[in-house]
């Protein structure tokens, strides 16, 4: 997020719409569904990670068969 601060205030603004800006409440998974967006990203930083830790793993031999 820090490299990204325009994803940052979508994603806060969206959370906002749905269980309002002063926060009373934490989003539950009936919110899921309204937060689209949010879903996109967490999928994208999942995708991001997945990719890094597996450039990361050392070769074997079973690897490069």
């Amino acid at each position: 997020m820090v490299l990204y601060p325009e994803v940052q205030k979508r994603a806060q603004a969206e959370i906002d719409s749905v269980i309002g800006s002063n926060m009373s409440r934490l989003p539950v998974w009936e919110d899921r569904s309204s937060l689209a967006y949010i879903d996109a990203v967490i999928k994208a930083s999942c995708s991001t990670l997945r990719s890094v830790s597996d450039s990361e793993r050392p070769l074997d031999a079973h690897s490069m068969a």
